[in-house]
């Protein structure tokens, strides 16, 4: 009966894992224009703010340093997550390993959670209190209501909002 639990709970976090991956792809229109539509609309909300040329470089500099710690965390969980399914799928997993890469995944999830957050601080020290309204008004600063990330990221809620 355990072992039924166990490889149950198995399957479940494989699956899991899956399909957190599975939104790491293109669309089609991505891969058709090479731009992101949120770019697009970053473009849009860049011209809308009326930034200075000081302020647009600085907002370049802080974006392309945030993205490429972005990538090496990203790979950083990758590989854990990846060391993870692989364990997972030995006949007898070690669980002393199990529980070491599940915490480091969680340690990556929260350095990922630490540097969004740290790049929208440093994003709104750069912005007038003006320019930081407006963000705010069009909801761009990747949280949501009391903290939280949007809900309808990746487009999960259009299935409730057309019933």
């Amino acid at each position: 009966m355990k072992r039924r639990i166990t490889v149950f709970l198995c399957g479940l976090l494989l699956i899991g894992i899956g399909s957190v991956s599975a939104f790491g792809g293109k669309t089609k229109k991505e891969q058709d224009t090479g731009m992101h539509e949120k770019g697009k609309h970053w473009e849009n909300v860049m011209e809308d703010l009326k930034l200075t040329d000081e302020q647009r470089g600085r907002i370049s500099d802080q974006r392309h340093e945030n993205m490429k710690k972005r990538i090496e965390v990203k790979a950083s969980l990758d590989l854990k997550q990846l060391d993870l399914k692989h364990e997972l799928s030995k006949a007898k997993p070690d669980r002393a390993a199990v529980d070491r890469l599940v915490d480091e995944i969680s340690a990556v999830q929260k350095e990922m959670l630490k540097n969004r957050v740290d790049s929208i601080l440093g994003f709104r020290d750069i912005l007038t209190q003006e320019q930081w309204e407006k963000v705010k008004d069009r909801k761009l600063t990747g949280f949501g209501e009391e903290g939280r990330a949007p809900s309808d990221r990746h487009g999960k809620d259009e299935y409730k909002r057309k019933k």
